[in-house]
């Protein structure tokens, strides 16, 4: 239920999206709710600045939870690394 520094957390999300990019990615972890949601919402956040509708980390949150697991995203730890990404990506140029 612990969260990455928000540096490996970027290139992480970066790096699975340049794996999607190039056809499929499988994402899982133990027990497939913290950790595993906790990417999936970087990596809707992330979508949502390169294609300039960014949304914040509680609507990312929101959809991870109800399209993919309503457990999803277990720790607070991790629900504050995705609103640091938000931020991150919010200082961000994505023209």
């Amino acid at each position: 239920q612990r969260a990455i520094d928000l540096p490996d957390f970027e290139f992480l999300v970066e790096h699975c999206w340049r794996l999607i990019s190039m056809g499929t990615l499988e994402i899982g972890c133990i027990g497939g709710h913290g950790r595993t949601g906790t990417l999936l919402g970087g990596l809707i956040l992330y979508h949502s600045y390169l294609i300039k509708q960014p949304i914040d980390f509680k609507t990312a949150m929101e959809t991870v939870r109800d399209k993919y697991c309503n457990q999803a995203i277990e720790s607070k730890a991790q629900e504050n690394l995705l609103e640091e990404y938000e931020m991150l990506l919010g200082d961000k140029s994505y023209e």
